[in-house]
């Protein structure tokens, strides 16, 4: 196993949830939640395998795990 936490995230798959939606009400219990799980994926490892690993880990039949077509980088705008 890697001790170095600079190169921990260099040398694995990682993934980050970066967005969660939930609920319309700060006093109520949402009926619905929704989260955007960004992933790095290294290579060797197919997106598929990734969103069902995922799939396994949350382990719940609920919950749909959808892998989304990557973005592409857009370039900088110049500022006005």
């Amino acid at each position: 196993m890697n001790t170095e936490p600079f190169l921990h995230s260099n040398v694995r798959t990682t993934c980050v949830a970066t967005m969660l939606d939930a609920g319309h009400a700060r006093n109520a219990l949402p009926q619905r939640a929704q989260a955007n799980v960004n992933c790095r994926i290294f290579p060797g490892h197919s997106v598929e395998a990734i969103r069902q690993e995922l799939s396994t880990i949350i382990g719940d039949p609920g919950v749909t795990v959808t892998a989304l077509a990557p973005l592409a980088p857009q370039p900088a705008q110049p500022a006005a």
